[in-house]
């Protein structure tokens, strides 16, 4: 039924047949701080060029479309109670809408990992990464998606989380990365502001968090200081927009890519709050000063990463129990070995089939 469906020639006669849908998630916090009731919102819809499947989707398509790409928008609403008001719902107003939208995607070049039988039995064992393409070919995709983006979101900066270890496969991956972005002419740039070529930044997150010490990207936010402040976020009350976004990428852009997300819109958040003077005329107030609010958040983001790892890798997000609770454990670790050998089977028994029908819903087989 879906072939002859597919064979339709009519591009009016499908829309009918078919219904659009979006592809992502929808998370929402509410809660109250002193006089305020703050509202967060993730918003993430998945692209559908180079939909897909971890392992059977990598890199970028002839069009510029990557694998794994998503849009996460994170929606901040805040209510002020009027004075003397006793009975809170009958009356709150709205001060203040903002929101701030980050990316991710996979590597833009053109590369793959195919599956070998014997990952099925070492989960923990990844399949070679193999650069398919010239650079000169690579280096063209790269630009054409980055061109994508910057035509979307303005400016752009890159943070590939890549490993950076000698003889690491992630570490080619990520050299032959950055040199398609060396390749991105200057002329390109357009901003009187901030040149339009995408910075790229390449923080190896294993090597400077390792197993249990997530707390250090704090460090990367820290050196990002100057771009967080030039984008800066959308606001309703102020009439400010964002004026760039930064894209994540590790090698499944998933878990190392969630804990970056969650402290940039964190970050991002706490200047919202700080501009509305949710935290009076304290210029360093945070979210780190209610327990309530920061658990609330952190479980917010933790449920986002497992949505978007299940649609592409088919389980739950690995470090989420930092995510989750701002700390790493050794339960944690365990649960990620765990994850992964679901992982493991996934790729090998699950997701070759599920490509062939996302592939022919989408109509996508070349992307």
């Amino acid at each position: 039924m879906l072939s002859s469906i597919l064979q339709v020639e009519d591009s009016k006669a499908f829309d009918v047949a078919l219904l659009r849908l979006l592809h992502g998630s929808v998370g929402r916090m509410a809660t109250d701080y002193g006089e305020y009731h703050l509202e967060v919102t993730l918003v993430s819809k998945r692209f559908h060029k180079g939909a897909g499947c971890r392992f059977t989707r990598r890199g970028v398509g002839p069009t510029g479309g990557v694998a794994n790409a998503v849009e996460t928008e994170q929606i901040l609403k805040v209510y002020k109670n009027p004075p003397g008001l006793k009975d809170k719902k009958k009356a709150m107003n709205c001060i203040e809408e903002a929101s701030v939208v980050v990316t991710r995607g996979s590597v833009p070049i053109y590369w793959q990992q195919k599956i070998m039988p014997q990952c099925g039995c070492l989960p923990m064992r990844m399949p070679p990464i193999e650069v398919s393409a010239g650079e000169e070919d690579c280096s063209l995709a790269c630009q054409e998606h980055l061109q994508e983006l910057t035509t979307s979101y303005s400016a752009c900066t890159v943070l590939d989380l890549l490993r950076q270890g000698q003889g690491d496969m992630e570490s080619e991956l990520s050299s032959r990365f950055k040199a398609s972005m060396g390749r991105i002419p200057e002329t390109t740039a357009t901003s009187e502001e901030k040149p339009m070529k995408p910075r790229y930044v390449s923080w190896d997150f294993h090597a400077k968090c390792g197993h249990f010490g997530f707390d250090r990207v704090q460090e990367l936010i820290t050196e990002l200081k100057e771009d967080i402040s030039f984008f800066g976020y959308f606001s309703k009350e102020k009439v400010l927009t964002q004026k760039g976004i930064f894209r994540v990428n590790c090698a499944d852009s998933l878990d190392r890519t969630n804990v970056v997300q969650a402290a940039l819109c964190e970050t991002s958040l706490n200047d919202q709050l700080r501009g509305c003077k949710v935290f009076g005329d304290n210029m360093g107030g945070s979210i780190d000063g209610s327990a309530t609010l920061k658990s609330m958040f952190r479980e917010l983001w933790a449920d986002h990463g497992d949505v978007t790892a299940l649609q592409y890798a088919g389980t739950g997000a690995l470090k989420s129990d930092y995510t989750r609770t701002g700390v790493r454990t050794y339960g944690g670790a365990c649960d990620d070995l765990y994850k992964a050998i679901d992982r493991a089977y996934q790729d090998n028994y699950v997701n070759p089939q599920k490509q062939i029908v996302v592939d022919d819903i989408l109509r996508a087989g070349n992307r």
